[in-house]
């Protein structure tokens, strides 16, 4: 049974308190914040995820224990409600030099091609260790709204504010919704 906890934004270091995954390459561990981001999620923790690093393929389950928070809503609660129904799952491939990746997402077991939804990361040209990235999404070719934000990481692996923080602080929402337990 899963269980979902309301918490509050000075409980966000906890996110880090999850599984971890090992040899996960620090320019991706820490918790990241979604700025700009038009769906009722906020955070997310890929330390804990499953990694293979020879192939540099990251497997995120999105209903997984401390790995990503939704908003304190209604339809925050839906869409950690039809992520868990749908056993919703992220796979990140990244390029050699982890500055890119292309995410499937995988729902009833299904991975969803890319003609039909075109999600991807690229960090920032400005960006330093992973800490700003850009995020888009293209819906059925582009027919649909496409949509992007900036994913930051605003605690490192410590769970200590990064230099990002400070300049989103006033964005970030005070409670959120995790899922603490399976």
């Amino acid at each position: 049974m899963i269980t979902t906890e309301v918490w509050q934004v000075e409980n966000l270091a906890n996110l880090l308190s999850g599984e971890k995954t090992q040899d996960l390459p620090e320019i991706l561990q820490g918790v990241f914040f979604m700025d700009g981001n038009p769906l009722p999620d906020d955070f997310i923790k890929l330390d804990g995820a499953k990694w293979d690093g020879t192939t540099k393929i990251l497997r995120l389950s999105v209903s997984a224990p401390l790995q990503w928070t939704f908003a304190n809503s209604s339809s925050g609660r839906q869409l950690l409600n039809s992520a868990k129904s749908t056993n919703t799952i992220y796979e990140f491939q990244f390029d050699d030099n982890l500055r890119s990746a292309q995410i499937t997402p995988i729902i009833l077991g299904l991975r969803i091609p890319k003609w039909l939804v075109d999600f991807s990361l690229i960090q920032t040209e400005n960006s330093t260790d992973g800490m700003t990235w850009d995020r888009k999404n293209s819906w059925l070719g582009g027919l649909f709204d496409n949509f992007g934000y900036t994913l930051r990481k605003i605690l490192d692996k410590n769970g200590q504010p990064t230099s990002e923080f400070a300049g989103v602080q006033s964005k970030i929402p005070q409670e959120f919704l995790v899922v603490t337990k399976d």
